[in-house]
């Protein structure tokens, strides 16, 4: 969802804490990890078939099912 722009990690930190905090929490410790190591491709097959398949079960239009599955190739 990245390489379409429609994935929330976009968002600032500061977006995430403001969120915690709107919603009656206390942020106490805020961190951004970064990953430092790629996804073997079969794992990260298995997710985009698992997210399809939920996804069509809440009938989320296929436009957004194609642009994912885009993701592989």
């Amino acid at each position: 969802m990245h390489s379409i722009g429609m994935f929330e990690d976009y968002k600032p930190l500061s977006y995430w804490e403001e969120l915690i905090r709107s919603s009656g929490f206390k942020v106490i410790l805020s961190k951004k990890i970064k990953q430092k190591s790629k996804i073997p491709f079969n794992i990260l097959e298995e997710i985009v078939q698992n997210t399809i398949k939920e996804w069509r079960k809440l009938t989320v239009d296929e436009r957004f099912i194609v642009k994912l599955c885009a993701l592989l190739n």
